[in-house]
């Protein structure tokens, strides 16, 4: 028995055949891959950001050198070929400056020589000096043995005396070194000042200016403009003494003008020259009235001449008449009608501080009528007593 089969198209079959073989090759493929992944090594996580790093660093110097390399070539015009030249010289040396590494330098000390030499200084200036010259006296020393014959002699040293003058003064240095540098070594090292210029004293009068109102006795001090050894004084035609402590208070000073001297003398013995000087007054005690003349004890004359004067030539004066109040008044004084009787005046001085005699001149008289019979006495001046 025969069976027909019926076919299809072959066309169909064709496509349904090559579908499967693409289904079994990507399959393939796939477990391929899968099996090839699993036997490669992948790499850690440090790995790649290094990776990442060096390529980064890379790319950011490569970058860096050809923005350097465009901006050189765009500043350089096309007609210089000698400037692109020199641009693409400093574009290689630029580039080669990450390679060249840093170059140490190493320096040598010098060795000096330690000779057996030394110096004494056996003559030279005070420390403070006044004179504009100084001379120094030294002593070398050597440190070498002699002999003669194999025996051992003492050696000379020799002594050299130096002479120095100055121009200015101010503070000195003198030196004795040998050798040249850098092995130069000090053997004397001495500083001294040089100072030719006299000191001066400044006077400062302490609670007063020029006149004292108050007592007899004043208070001095003294500045100078630098270190000084000593400070003498002395008031009017005294003997002078030490005022080193930069003061001084005498006492007992009588009334009227006087003058103050003092000089000082600096550490290098300049001593100033003349000294100086400062006048002041005494004028502790109030005015005196003097009364140089009035009427006779009696008089017919219904008026009187008073003429007085005081012991300060600035004072003023003040009068009482009588029974009557102060009034200021001056000499000459010329009273008239004048009461018959006993007649009485008072007369005081002031200065100019407002200061009043303690007591004032009083002088009495009579005024009569008619004719005086017998003598009349004068007045007398008398001089009051303090």
């Amino acid at each position: 028995m025969r069976f027909k089969i019926k076919r299809k198209g072959s066309a169909e079959n064709n496509n349904n055949i090559n579908m499967r073989k693409f289904i079994i090759y990507l399959l393939t493929f796939s477990l391929g891959l899968i099996i090839g992944l699993l036997f490669s090594k992948c790499p850690t996580t440090e790995e790649q950001k290094i990776d990442i790093t060096l390529k980064e660093k890379t790319l950011r110097k490569e970058e860096k050198f050809h923005k350097e390399s465009h901006t050189l070539q765009e500043n350089v015009p096309q007609t210089y070929p000698e400037k692109e030249k020199e641009i693409e010289e400093k574009i290689y040396i630029k580039k080669e400056t990450y390679e060249i590494p840093t170059t140490k330098v190493y320096y040598e000390k010098i060795a000096c020589p330690d000779l057996p030499i030394s110096a004494e200084l056996l003559d030279k200036p005070d420390q403070y000096s006044n004179k504009k010259e100084a001379i120094f006296k030294i002593k070398l020393k050597i440190n070498t043995k002699c002999s003669l014959e194999g025996f051992p002699i003492p050696c000379t040293f020799t002594a050299e005396r130096v002479k120095v003058e100055f121009q200015e003064d101010g503070e000195k240095e003198f030196k004795v070194s040998y050798g040249e540098p850098p092995c130069m070594k000090d053997l004397i090292s001495y500083n001294f000042i040089v100072d030719t210029t006299p000191p001066e004293t400044k006077i400062i009068p302490v609670g007063f200016d020029k006149v004292v109102t108050t007592y007899h006795s004043v208070i001095f001090e003294f500045a100078t403009n630098e270190p000084v050894k000593s400070i003498l004084c002395k008031i009017d035609d005294g003997f002078w003494i030490d005022c080193s402590s930069g003061r001084i208070f005498p006492t007992n000073i009588e009334e009227g003008w006087h003058k103050l001297f003092v000089f000082s003398t600096d550490l290098a013995g300049n001593k100033e020259d003349p000294p100086k000087e400062y006048a002041f007054l005494i004028d502790a005690l109030p005015p005196t009235t003097l009364l140089l003349s009035a009427p006779p004890s009696i008089t017919n004359s219904r008026s009187a001449e008073f003429v007085f004067t005081s012991d300060d030539e600035e004072a003023k004066f003040e009068c009482k008449i009588n029974d009557k109040e102060w009034e200021k008044c001056s000499s000459p004084l010329i009273l008239k009608d004048l009461q018959e009787g006993i007649n009485k005046i008072k007369i005081r001085s002031f200065d100019k501080y407002g200061r009043y005699e303690d007591e004032p001149a009083i002088y009495s008289w009579r005024v009569v009528s008619g004719e005086i019979k017998g003598n009349t006495k004068p007045y007398k001046k008398i001089m009051k007593k303090y």
